[in-house]
């Protein structure tokens, strides 16, 4: 490839894309629209996610769930091959067809068997045990939920994944704590960019609905997300008579034993499971919420969710970990990891001040402004690739 060539092919891999839903494939989509925007990079996507209709966007084309000869053609073909995580395939044959390889890190799976930084035998979060090579350690916390098999292929790719990391021409990372924990060569920080999101239509940010004030969650009900924990604080909160509603919004494999905890806490008249909702049904779940809860165990990598609230003006309280901490930043309500007290208190100063909502929302709406914008997105990645093409 001659980098004074004026038409540069770029190839962004997904494992999981449109149909598909997630902060990911958000992502993917997103910077594969803003790239194929620029007239000199034409732009592909490949993915594994299969389509069940017609494509959802003719800015760019989309290959389906190809073989590996396949995926070696279209990588062959393209001038830069990018990355929605380190997928071994792509990074492979990437690597073999010497191709410029950017690789955007939104999870640990160059650094953790398991992607999540999970010690799933003790609890909380590992202290970088593959890092630190203590091997045996990972294996027996994979085999806590794949398997023996499982555990020590997932350590043996977790190596190659890393290696092959380091050969790539760039490694991004969506928050500076996401750069911190992997330590890789080469290795910048671009945050997640998101559209200029418009506040809630016909609401008033901060305004008690019913006399009381709305708490939500939006997102997957898992276990690394802390639920339990928000639902100890819920029933804190009805302990001392504070009026308050919280809405779920979001399905996952908790949901039945929250829905049990939040009835056995006598939470029925105060909770409410909207399950998994999208477009218009989204927007009128969430359009009277004053508050947006992100009580997260593990060390989320950033917290797509966050940003968008905050890009809307909403007010955040979020766990004080990893990369969502650094997210809201100064600009919402932080309360101490694994601490439903802490939680339970920061709630409660939250409906007793309308006048604190509104100075939090409109904090939250300029550092979104100013840190999450798509357009700053687009441009950092266009400037890696442009950089790449020349080796420079």
């Amino acid at each position: 490839m001659n980098p004074t060539d004026a038409v540069t092919n770029v190839l962004v891999y997904s494992h999981y894309f449109w149909p598909s839903t997630g902060g990911v494939e958000t992502y993917a989509r997103l910077l594969a629209e803003g790239i194929a925007g620029d007239q000199a990079f034409p732009t592909i996507v490949v993915t594994q996610t299969p389509r069940p209709g017609p494509e959802c966007d003719a800015k760019f084309r989309v290959f389906r769930a190809p073989g590996f000869l396949r995926l070696w053609k279209l990588i062959r073909a393209a001038d830069v091959v990018v990355l929605a995580g380190p997928a071994l395939a792509p990074m492979i044959a990437a690597t073999l067809a010497r191709k410029p390889l950017v690789i955007e890190h939104h999870s640990y799976q160059a650094i953790c068997p398991n992607g999540l930084l999970l010690n799933k035998v003790r609890g909380g979060t590992c202290a970088e045990a593959f890092r630190n090579k203590r091997y045996g350690e990972c294996c027996r916390c994979v085999r806590a939920d794949r398997g023996s098999v499982r555990a020590l292929t997932q350590v043996a790719t977790t190596f190659l994944r890393r290696r092959l990391c380091r050969n790539a021409f760039a490694n991004v990372a969506i928050t500076e704590h996401v750069r911190l924990r992997h330590d890789l060569e080469k290795m910048k920080v671009i945050h997640y960019g998101i559209p200029d999101l418009p506040s809630p239509a016909g609401t008033e940010l901060g305004k008690l609905a019913g006399g009381k004030t709305h708490f939500g969650y939006v997102g997957r009900l898992v276990e690394e997300k802390g639920l339990s924990l928000l639902l100890e604080a819920a029933r804190k909160l009805k302990s001392q008579g504070v009026p308050y509603r919280l809405t779920f919004v979001g399905d996952g494999p908790l949901r039945n034993s929250l829905e049990a905890q939040g009835a056995s806490a006598g939470l029925n008249g105060n909770i409410r499971f909207a399950g998994f909702l999208d477009g218009q049904a989204l927007q009128q779940a969430t359009a009277d919420m004053d508050v947006v809860v992100m009580p997260s165990t593990w060390e989320e990598t950033a917290g797509l969710a966050a940003m968008e609230q905050m890009m809307r003006g909403r007010t955040v309280l979020a766990a004080d970990i990893g990369g969502l901490g650094e997210v809201v930043g100064d600009a919402g309500l932080k309360f101490r990891p694994f601490d439903a007290d802490d939680l339970a208190e920061k709630m409660v100063r939250l409906v007793g001040s309308q006048q604190l909502r509104a100075e939090i929302s409109a904090r939250a709406r300029e550092r979104a402004l100013r840190l999450f914008s798509l357009p700053r997105m687009i441009e950092e990645y266009l400037t890696v690739i442009r950089a790449a093409l020349h080796n420079e």
